[in-house]
């Protein structure tokens, strides 16, 4: 197994994204595995709740209109993502039974293995999403045909966001920063057990290399954000 020196969370092959939109993307991974892994509680305010076995379909929008799409499964604990920029595949799976994040590199047949940190990944989540901050319900809006209510909140960095939740089920149709540097829509949410081999990972043919835990950028003890 090689070991590296360091690394980011869900860096992409090819640096071709913007740096605003990298970062949003390792924002909003860091919150989705912190609201999805077992035994992560979010406030008491929050206006979404996630099934802890779920599907669904991410498509997350640049200010200049790139566009990720990203598709997530999830089973008591167990995440997988599987993201797609500029045409490049790569899936990540978090395994805390096994206490490790595994980042899958299809075409360089290279998969990277980092040690999962509940108490790290907690921190992350707080200083990712601001666990103090406070919605401000917007009241109704329909998007794509859903009843939605729309919140907006300010994050502890000082950044604001809309999110449209559907009020029925409490799960998150559409989130956008007010700057306009992102939006992410949810689609085809459905709930339900999920295959156990899609949180297998795969040995043979690959390049194994041991990683150190996840980082975001500006985060104490994190890497310098990248201009």
């Amino acid at each position: 197994m090689i070991k590296c020196p360091g690394t980011r969370l869900a860096a992409t092959p090819g640096g071709s994204e913007n740096p605003g939109m990298n970062l949003s993307r390792r924002t909003l991974i860091v919150w989705l595995v912190g609201c999805l892994i077992g035994g992560q509680a979010l406030p008491a305010q929050e206006p979404v709740a996630f099934s802890k076995q779920f599907t669904a379909e991410m498509l997350i929008t640049a200010q200049n209109g790139t566009e990720l799409k990203e598709k997530i499964y999830t089973d008591n604990g167990r995440v997988r993502l599987e993201m797609d920029a500029s045409g490049v595949p790569m899936t990540m799976i978090v395994r805390p039974d096994q206490q490790k994040i595994y980042t899958i590199m299809e075409a360089q047949k290279m998969i990277m293995v980092m040690p999962y940190d509940a108490r790290k990944l907690e921190e992350q989540m707080a200083f990712a999403t601001g666990l103090d901050r406070k919605y401000q319900n917007l009241g109704p809006e329909v998007i794509d045909g859903v009843a939605c209510t729309k919140y907006q909140f300010t994050s502890e960095q000082g950044k604001v966001y809309d999110l449209w939740a559907d009020t029925a089920r409490k799960i998150p149709i559409k989130m956008s920063a007010e700057d306009h540097s992102f939006s992410m829509v949810f689609k085809d949410y459905q709930i339900g057990p999920q295959d156990a081999a899609l949180f297998a990972v795969p040995a043979a043919g690959y390049q194994i290399m041991s990683m150190p835990s996840i980082s975001l950028p500006n985060m104490p003890g994190g890497p310098a954000a990248q201009p």
